[in-house]
């Protein structure tokens, strides 16, 4: 069990969190009290298990991407595409740009604008040239109306980000 696992652990319908040894522990080891099956996988892994045919459907069978890989896109889905994530990558900003003051001990406060600055300068440039070789016209992505889908996506962390900012500083 690495430090900082997290599992979850089903007779008591609760989380575990892995921070240093327990009663089962030996020479310091971080070992569970009680072993259930699945103990092993890191939460996350749980439960992408818990829905795998539904991850396999979005990440490796939906139809934009087979169509993407097999190159029978049109090129106007692929285009919409890139305008929206676009859209999303104006919004992820934002919200790593809130991150920074958000830490006490400097490096962590320093690795936020690092973040920062490789998604709005490379990332975002890589974005772009990408689009020019594929004839994508995304030269003023704000002028892009937001999908429905893309606008609840990309709202929720920002919001969630002022308002925690918000609290944090009484306003």
């Amino acid at each position: 069990m690495e430090l900082g696992a997290i599992g979850y652990w089903p007779p008591g319908a609760a989380l575990c969190l892995f921070f240093g040894p327990t009663p089962a522990s030996r020479r310091g080891e971080i070992k569970p009290a009680s072993l259930y099956t699945g103990m092993a996988l890191r939460f996350s892994e749980q439960l992408k298990l818990s829905c795998s045919s539904d991850w396999q459907r979005a990440h490796e069978t939906h139809p934009f991407l087979t169509a993407m890989g097999d190159g029978s896109l049109s090129l106007e889905r692929f285009s919409y595409f890139m305008r929206q994530d676009c859209l999303f990558l104006i919004d992820y900003c934002r919200v790593v740009s809130l991150a920074c003051p958000k830490y006490p001990d400097l490096d962590s406060m320093g690795w936020w604008p690092k973040l920062l600055d490789e998604t709005l300068n490379s990332e975002m440039e890589l974005h772009r040239g990408f689009c020019a070789d594929f004839g994508v016209p995304i030269d003023d992505p704000e002028s892009t109306e937001p999908a429905p889908a893309t606008s609840a996506y990309t709202s929720h962390l920002p919001r969630l980000a002022y308002e925690e900012w918000k609290e944090r500083r009484g306003g």
